[in-house]
This record gives structure tokens, C-alpha cells and sequence, in this order.
């Protein structure tokens, strides 16, 4: 996993010191700075949602894919409503995990591919509840 290079000493260690038990704790209190009350496995899968349905779009400019526009409007349909997508958009453009571009949803920056890439790791090993 990309995180792995915090990793030390059975634990996830910040650039600040913090110690993290976890990949879920960490992911959730460091690398998207919220809190890890209520349920962050749920929270993390919801945002691996988003990164892959924005990930997605690129589909529809690419010319050897058939999966047009309205299919990728109605895999967001799938995930949530469309005011709680546009905030996850406005929040993961915010924290550096989406290029804005000219509107969003833009485009993953490597730390948002990163991100998925973890939370889909995650997500396989069953970690994330």
C-alpha cells in the first residue's frame, strides 16, 4: 500500500509523530484529517466510491470505450444523491485529491489515485468492515 512507507514499528507514524494503530485510523485521521468517530470504514468506502466514479470519467473522453456520459450519471446515481456527490467532489478538490480543471468533478491528482488505490486495498482485505 502506498501509506506503507509510515510504517513502523506496528504502527502508522505522521509526519508530526502521531502514532496510528491502524490503515483505516490513519487514512481517516491523517491523510483526510477527520476525526475517526462514528463509522470511518463506511466513510472510507463511500470516498473510494467517489475517487473511482470521478476516476471513471476519463472513460467517457477516451475513443475506445464505449461507456458514454449518461453511464457514468447513472453509476453516480448508485453511490448518492447528487448534492452529496458535488460535496465529496468540493471536499476531495479542497484536500488535493481532485484537479478541479474547469469544473468539477476535474480529474485524480496522484494523491487521489494513491488514496484510492489503498482504500480499494483496504476494502479487498476486508478492513473496512
Amino acid at each position: 500500500m502506498n501509506i506503507d512507507k509510515y510504517f513502523k514499528d506496528g504502527a502508522y507514524i505522521d509526519e508530526d509523530g502521531c502514532h496510528w494503530d491502524t490503515a483505516l485510523d490513519f487514512i481517516q485521521g491523517h491523510v483526510l484529517d477527520l476525526c475517526c468517530c462514528g463509522i470511518p470504514g463506511e466513510n472510507l468506502k463511500y470516498v473510494g466510491r467517489v475517487l473511482r466514479h470521478v476516476n471513471n470519467l476519463m472513460r467517457v473522453w477516451d475513443d475506445n470505450d464505449s461507456y458514454s456520459y449518461n453511464d457514468w450519471k447513472a453509476d453516480g446515481e448508485n453511490i448518492g444523491s447528487e448534492q452529496s456527490l458535488y460535496f465529496a467532489y468540493y471536499v476531495l478538490d479542497e484536500k488535493g485529491f481532485m484537479e478541479h480543471g474547469g469544473s468539477v468533478p476535474g480529474w485524480l491528482t496522484a494523491e487521489g489515485i494513491e488514496l484510492l488505490e489503498d482504500i480499494e486495498e483496504l476494502e479487498r482485505r476486508g478492513e473496512l468492515g
